[in-house]
């Protein structure tokens, strides 16, 4: 465009006017509903004209993200820990099925999603595109002697990529649940050279009763080998709207601490939605006497401000578990002589005079306890706390939109205050501020373009925008 043409002037109110008759209203919340409204209004009118050469990309992707949250609820409860914590142990007893390998290695290499199938299972794959994959691999060259890359190389991973990258979701209708577990291992194991372009597989059992909204992920451990599985649960912490974090009780460590300590500085706000677990408790010598002990010495390290915040919040969001007796007594009938013999053997060091080996073994395992709490407290008032998440993520963004509402208004005042003076004096002060937002164009031409834009149209945008972030909670 030539430099010397100035652009009518948008009409942006007929433009969000017309927004609003087409967009489709959101049935499940009405806050939530008026959250998206508002941040669709705000993103159309930061692709008009001046302002979409000051506004970062970053900002953008929050706004989208926070619009599809509104559109597409999900309360994730995420099952997190160090490898071999028996965090798919424990997926199976919240399950009440064996869909999770419980293999002496790690298996899990992939973010795992579960939920209800309404009286059906289903399957779905998502796969890297090739922005991610890049960005994967870009990663994991960061240290190229390590385990990612020699597993990589052994099973020939290489040979699959093209096959997978890039490829549209693949969705299974798997007819029993022998199939299901088969399914799930072959998209999921990281001994199949698949799993690496996998992105996430999302699970929906036929016979698991759970809220629509309401979904279980099970992670990569937070210790594995291989950097990127770790990576993978890390980044997802932010995403969790509740965590169960696992540790083996037996050996607590510096390590399992840190990891502790990490998921309590991203959830700061609402510490009560963590739980803690001290998993494999069949495995200690007194399991009821060693506990109680043990949980003493959790209850110190997280009552802290920085964690619980309290002795109270912590004893009561801290179980000890023993998924694998659960799971053994659930499906007693199926196990061989020798493994009901060690189930009873087991329960001896609960209690001598073991009547019902089932019933006792549920009753120690105390995951009918926990279940009841997470039920209770979470899965039940689900949608209220997503509310309460999206109340504190629409202020984040609202408190940032006024931010760079002040920078633009500054900003582009000072341009115009230019609009006499040589362009080469113009120039370098629009890349003086190119510095702080990373946006502004630097040539000439470009510039002259911004400045007729800002002349006709910036203050009906900044008037529109300053009207549209205005939301009555």
């Amino acid at each position: 465009m030539s430099s010397n043409v100035v652009e009518k002037p948008i009409e942006i109110t007929k433009v969000l006017n017309e927004l609003d008759i087409n967009r489709k209203q959101i049935a499940w919340n009405p806050l939530a509903n008026r959250y998206a409204r508002t941040l669709e209004r705000v993103e159309r009118i930061l692709q008009e004209g001046s302002l979409e050469n000051v506004i970062d990309k970053g900002f953008i992707s929050k706004i989208e993200a926070f619009i599809k949250q509104c559109r597409e609820p999900e309360f994730h409860i995420a099952i997190i820990g160090v490898v071999k914590a028996g965090k798919s142990t424990l997926i199976n007893a919240l399950l009440g099925m064996e869909l999770a390998s419980t293999s002496v290695t790690p298996e899990t290499a992939v973010l795992t999603k579960v939920r209800s199938g309404h009286g059906k299972n289903k399957v779905k794959i998502r796969f890297y595109n090739q922005v991610e994959w890049n960005a994967l691999w870009r990663s994991a060259n960061e240290n190229k002697h390590s385990t990612f890359f020699k597993e990589y190389n052994a099973l020939q991973a290489d040979h699959e990529k093209v096959q997978w990258v890039n490829h549209e979701e693949v969705t299974l209708y798997p007819t029993s649940n022998e199939e299901l577990k088969e399914v799930v291992k072959e998209w999921t194991s990281s001994k199949d050279p698949k799993h690496y372009f996998v992105k996430e597989v999302e699970i929906g059992l036929a016979d698991f009763n759970l809220p629509e909204q309401v979904v279980f992920v099970d992670t990569p451990g937070l210790n594995d080998a291989v950097r990127y599985r770790s990576d993978v649960t890390r980044n997802y912490i932010d995403r969790a709207n509740a965590v169960i974090l696992c540790a083996f009780s037996k050996t607590l460590n510096t390590g399992d601490l840190q990891t502790m300590y990490n998921v309590f500085a991203n959830c700061r706000e609402n510490p009560e939605k963590v739980y803690t677990i001290g998993t494999q408790l069949d495995l200690l010598n007194e399991p009821q006497k060693d506990w109680s002990l043990i949980k003493k010495q959790w209850i110190s390290y997280l009552e802290g401000e920085d964690c619980y915040g309290s002795s109270f919040t912590a004893s009561k969001n801290i179980f000890g578990l023993s998924a694998h007796m659960y799971n053994q007594a659930i499906h007693y009938h199926k196990l061989s002589k020798k493994e009901q013999r060690k189930l009873e053997f087991s329960l001896f060091n609960y209690d001598e005079d073991v009547e019902d080996v089932v019933e006792e073994a549920k009753k120690y395992s105390e995951i009918q306890t926990f279940k009841e709490n997470l039920f209770m407290e979470i899965v039940q008032n689900h949608e209220s706390l997503l509310i309460e998440e999206l109340q504190s993520r629409f202020q984040h963004l609202q408190n940032e939109l006024i931010d760079r509402l002040v920078y633009i208004k500054t900003s582009q005042s000072d341009l115009l205050e230019s609009t006499g003076e040589d362009l080469e004096v113009i120039t370098a002060k629009a890349k003086a501020k190119a510095q702080e937002v990373k946006e502004v164009k630097e040539n000439q031409v470009t510039l002259q373009d911004i400045l007729a834009k800002v002349e006709s149209n910036n203050a009906g945008y900044l008037k529109e925008l300053r009207k549209a972030s205005k939301v009555l909670v």
